[in-house]
């Protein structure tokens, strides 16, 4: 009894810092999704569903959530396989093996706004950028590109950006799950005559498909909810092309200041985060029953 009543204790503190900053405010905006609060007015009210009624039939919502469903979409597909290539490249003993995963995870310990304002520099719309000034002094191009006026482009480099700093981490969970791939198993296979692609798709990729699986979820998760790394670099523009739903959220509170309707749309961040997360522990209880 005196020993649950320690463990008590040594929880409590943690467990009214999640209350403080992770219950509570999650409460608080589902309340406020209810407002018509305002960060220029003091007074509000209560007006129901008004508020997810609008959202609904929201143009820019749903403008925006498409946006980062491609975002996402693209992102966690090219984030995944090169994390499983770098993964089974560097798997083995190799020259320059620890080097190659070192360049790799540089990418992952920078933080994302000093990320996004480099790439933002390199892909300056003018002869200035990094970029361009290579492309003109190599004759590539005449004139410069405008990498940051035009919206199709702007999006694939954060893409790109956003693939660069995430493949370190699909190459971590990948790698972790091939070293517990029993090496007997491809000693077997060879004897058997099985060539590289055959031990590969008969034996790795069966192997580590619940680490692909979970990797998959959590840089879904990460990457639907991603803000700071977009906005730093583009602010949602030009011309809303890269306004992903964390933007849209962000600028309709602190720019048109409508914080309950902006409370709406985090609680369907949330909404749709809990999807995810209930697909996370779905498969990981599986993957664990099945041990």
């Amino acid at each position: 009894m005196i020993k649950k009543r320690l463990y008590l204790i040594f929880v409590l503190p943690a467990l009214i810092l999640v209350l403080l900053f992770t219950f509570y405010p999650s409460v608080y905006t589902i309340f406020l999704s209810f407002t018509n609060k305002s960060l220029i007015a003091q007074d509000y009210s209560m007006v129901g569903t008004k508020n997810y009624r609008e959202l609904f039939f929201s143009i820019e919502f749903w403008g925006s959530l498409k946006l980062t469903l491609l975002y996402v979409l693209v992102t966690i597909t090219l984030q995944l396989v090169l994390g499983l290539c770098i993964a089974l490249v560097t798997d083995k003993s190799m020259f320059g093996r620890r080097f190659v995963r070192t360049v790799v995870l540089i990418s992952w310990v920078i933080p994302e706004v000093i990320v996004a304002l480099t790439f933002k520099w390199m892909f300056i719309s003018d002869k200035y950028g990094l970029v361009n000034s290579v492309l003109l002094q190599l004759g590539i191009i005449k004139e410069s590109v405008k990498w940051m006026s035009t919206g199709n482009l702007t999006m694939l480099i954060a893409i790109g950006m956003t693939v660069w700093r995430g493949t370190a981490f699909s190459m971590i969970m990948q790698a972790a799950g091939l070293q517990s791939v029993p090496a007997e198993l491809y000693e077997v296979a060879e004897i058997d005559g099985a060539n590289r692609y055959e031990k590969f798709f008969r034996i790795t990729l069966p192997l580590i498909s619940s680490t692909i699986l979970i990797n998959l979820i959590i840089i879904s998760i990460a990457t639907f909810n991603v803000m700071s790394l977009v906005y730093a670099f583009s602010g949602g523009g030009p011309f809303r092309t890269t306004e992903v739903i964390s933007i849209y959220m962000y600028k309709t509170a602190f720019k048109f200041f409508r914080f309950g309707f902006a409370s709406s749309i985090s609680v369907a961040m949330l909404l749709l985060n809990i999807v995810f997360t209930a697909t996370y522990i779905k498969i990981t209880k599986k993957e664990f029953l099945s041990t």
